[in-house]
């Protein structure tokens, strides 16, 4: 269940220099592999923890993948889609 408006859903947000906040993520994707969040006015994007509940990560830049692996991910993916429906 979603909070109140004034007391938005918050998780914990381990940032690249070390730090954790917690924060409210915003513009999730819709498969749920990434979102932004605003610490001290500077939008960090993020990307879930694989081994905590509400936890994410921020996505540094040596941690993004180019545009190539992101069509080729999207063609796997599709592909499996397909396949599962018929």
């Amino acid at each position: 269940m979603s909070a109140p408006w004034n007391q938005p859903d918050v998780s914990t947000i381990y940032l690249a220099d070390g730090r954790v906040v917690q924060a409210e993520v915003n513009g999730k994707s819709i498969d749920g592999t990434s979102g932004s969040v605003l610490v001290e006015g500077r939008e960090i994007q993020v990307a879930p923890e694989p081994d905590q509940a509400d936890a994410w990560r921020e996505i540094t830049d040596d941690q993004s993948i180019g545009l190539e692996e992101l069509a080729e991910w999207h063609a796997l993916t599709r592909f499996d889609a397909e396949r599962d429906t018929h």
